[in-house]
């Protein structure tokens, strides 16, 4: 165990790496798959404490990069498409993998079975269960308890949702079949666990991120970054964290109103400063805050964080069970299984239906047809897909039925690459995923005896493109007709008109809602929480808080203040070594460790000039706007860390990050020296300095 624990330290250390380079690289994250995860091994035999697993999901969601502050870790991998990798879930499959392995091969399973009974009364008792535990037996019985499982004994379990398992340990096919399993039971387990327990959840029992990945993927093609990091952190819950920093003792800064207890629900619907912001897409959900009082009290995953639980789409979607034994033959079954004559050809095909992309409306049906030499039509077998409905699983339900309802050797013609291949790879050939599938695949070619000989044709092929393939017309031929039986019995298996209308409802009332959270967060964003702490500083009292500003100290601390201030500008900080301080990856920009949030919000006032190749300047609004009669004293103004006397014009170069003036070329990176100085008539060097500038160079070095 002090070596486990040796390599999950070791694991916590390169995943603050991976994470620190996840800041300046973004392809940087899928480190904390392939550099952070296997580092920690062991724990399949001797198991692993929910404590010790919640501390390696922590680095490895670090390292990821994926959660935002006061975040659900569950929820962001799932958005961003991580679910599957969830420490949570795959490290407790391999325990039970490796276990059900050396169970299969030990010489010892009557001990095993003896010593299993009571380490399951030993260790029902949940404190302190993981102190007991002292080898792979013990481990896997622990882990079944953690995940609300009753390992009644070695090969009969039974699941959280209450379904008895009888496991057949000589199985060769056991192992990846209990796996794919278990990897949707724990993730829903894991979900009631952590998930449910999360802000503005309720008590949703799943999660559907289908619109919600639809949605940052929009923002992220339209260029819309700011609005997607604000849409992911909505969606995560993150806003509870940034909403307690705006209304303060209950009393809301915008409106006035006091007695808040749900700061959040307050700003997103019950605001009227926010109700009359200009923004569109608050205008047009104004109508949906009538009915948000009640919707946040019974669903509050919807209306406050903009997600969909599972039980409005994937529940009422589900395939029924009258559809799950759903098939037509053209023969009887007393004349199954059709002998195929000689030189008849044999075809399958899988379809997802016109709902094929939407994982919630998609039913897939399969087909088998035998055609004979001239092309007529001998034999034709199609239904729906029972079971998860996914169009892999559907051409390998429709190859082992081809398998089952027919006998004699023929040629097998599908348009499903990886079918055919695997099945050229033999029975013994691990498959990563519908491992189920591929097992009863191989149950019916073993019990059929002859064998059937896949040959893949591309699908959807015209006349003159099969000879560029090497296809027949017979082939082709074959190809059509399955995949135009699998179309006939779309109609019968489709999702009913009124459970569409609902989903469609449902979808676009979720996009609607989150399309208005964001565009609140991102407003409260904008009124930065700059004088929570330090009345005195700089900035003074702001006009957010305005007399607030002094209950703020004691409420919310500076740390808090500062994190929230940098959450929401346009500068990518990271943390400097030593605690010195944070320094903007694009920019350089350094906020010093003993800044105050006066001084630090000033310094990131100005918006991140970023690295480009070319020149590029930036006018400030100030400086465009015509006024001859300065006054008498003029006062400084600041750009970044410099302070520059207001008569100069100033102008940002992106390219030397740098701030000049283009009237008399003096400039300055961190030292304002001339700049402090009244504008004067422009000298050599700053004349000089000027046409470096242009040309997007350093006046000095020349760079």
């Amino acid at each position: 165990m002090p070596v486990l624990k040796a390599r999950i330290h070791k694991a916590i250390l390169k995943a603050g790496v991976v994470k620190h380079l996840a800041k300046t690289a973004i392809t940087a994250r899928k480190l904390a798959l392939t550099g952070v995860r296997p580092v920690v091994w062991g724990h399949q035999q001797q198991g692993i404490a929910p404590s010790v697993l919640l501390r390696v999901r922590s680095a490895v969601v670090g390292a990821l990069s994926v959660r935002k502050p006061g975040g659900c870790a569950s929820t962001a991998m799932k958005l961003h498409g991580y679910g599957k990798y969830d420490p949570l879930v795959t490290f407790r499959k391999e325990v039970i993998a490796e276990f059900l392995y050396a169970a299969a091969k030990s010489s010892l399973q009557m001990a095993i079975r003896k010593s299993w009974t009571k380490l399951v009364d030993v260790l029902s008792s949940r404190p302190g269960r993981w102190h007991r535990v002292t080898g792979p037996v013990s481990a896997t019985v622990a882990t079944l308890l953690d995940m609300d499982w009753q390992p009644l004994e070695v090969d009969r379990w039974v699941d959280d949702l209450g379904q008895e398992w009888n496991l057949n340990l000589k199985d060769p096919c056991l192992i990846p079949q209990v796996v794919e399993q278990l990897a949707i039971s724990f993730d829903r387990v894991v979900w009631k666990h952590f998930g449910s327990q999360h802000h503005f959840t309720g008590n949703c029992s799943g999660l559907d991120v289908t619109v919600g990945c639809r949605c940052l993927r929009k923002l992220h093609s339209l260029g819309l970054h700011r609005s997607q990091y604000w849409a992911d952190a909505v969606m995560q819950g993150s806003m509870h964290f940034f909403s307690d920093l705006h209304i303060i003792k209950g009393k809301c800064p915008y409106c006035q109103a006091e007695g808040i207890e749900h700061p959040w629900k307050h700003l997103a619907w019950e605001c009227p400063h926010v109700q009359a912001l200009p923004d569109e897409h608050i205008q047009t959900t104004n109508n949906l805050c009538r009915f948000a009082g009640l919707g946040c009290d019974n669903q509050p995953i919807l209306w406050l964080r903009g997600l969909l639980p599972s039980t409005l789409t994937f529940d009422t979607t589900a395939v029924p069970e009258e559809l799950n034994d759903y098939y037509r033959c053209s023969h009887l079954p007393e004349q199954l299984p059709f002998a195929i004559p000689a030189g008849a050809i044999t075809a399958t095909d899988g379809s997802g239906g016109i709902h094929s992309k939407d994982p919630r409306l998609r039913r897939c049906t399969w087909s088998v047809v035998v055609l004979g030499m001239e092309g007529d039509l001998l034999f034709w077998a199609g239904g729906a897909l029972p079971g998860r409905q996914t169009v892999p699983l559907a051409e390998l339900f429709a190859a082992k039925m081809a398998n089952l309802l027919t006998t004699n050797p023929s040629t097998h013609v599908l348009d499903a690459k990886y079918v055919c291949r695997g099945i050229r790879r033999g029975c013994m050939h691990q498959h990563p995923t519908n491992t189920h599938a591929w097992a009863q695949l191989w149950q019916a070619i073993t019990a059929r005896g002859t064998i059937l000989t896949p040959i893949w044709i591309p699908s959807h092929l015209e006349n003159g493109e099969l000879e560029q393939h090497g296809v027949s017309q017979l082939q082709f031929l074959a190809n059509a007709v399955a995949d135009h039986v699998c179309t006939h019995f779309q109609a019968q298996v489709t999702v009913p008109d009124y459970v569409l209308q609902g989903v469609e409802f449902y979808s676009g009332r979720s996009y609607l809602v989150l399309q208005r959270l964001f565009t609140v967060a991102m407003f409260m964003a904008d009124q930065r929480p700059d004088t929570l702490v330090d009345g005195g500083g700089a900035g003074g009292a702001g006009p957010l808080f305005g007399t607030v500003a002094h209950e703020a100290a004691t409420k919310v601390n500076r740390a808090d203040a500062m994190k929230a201030l940098l959450a929401t500008q346009s500068h990518p900080f990271v943390a400097l070594p030593n605690g010195k301080g944070r320094q903007c990856t694009r920019c350089k920009l350094v906020i010093p460790s003993h800044a105050s949030v006066a001084v630090a919000t000033d310094m990131v006032a100005v918006p991140c000039m970023g690295r480009r190749r070319e020149p590029e300047f930036r006018l400030f609004q100030e400086d465009l706007d015509e006024n001859p009669n300065l006054p008498e004293e003029a006062s400084l103004r600041r750009y970044g860390k410099l302070l520059v006397h207001c008569s100069h014009v100033m102008v940002a170069s992106a390219a030397t990050q740098a701030y000049f003036c283009s009237k008399c070329g003096a400039w300055g990176k961190s030292r304002s020296v001339k700049l402090k100085a009244e504008c004067t008539t422009p000298t050599t060097a700053g004349l000089d300095a000027l046409k470096r500038f242009h040309k997007g160079r350093m006046p000095v070095t020349g760079r």
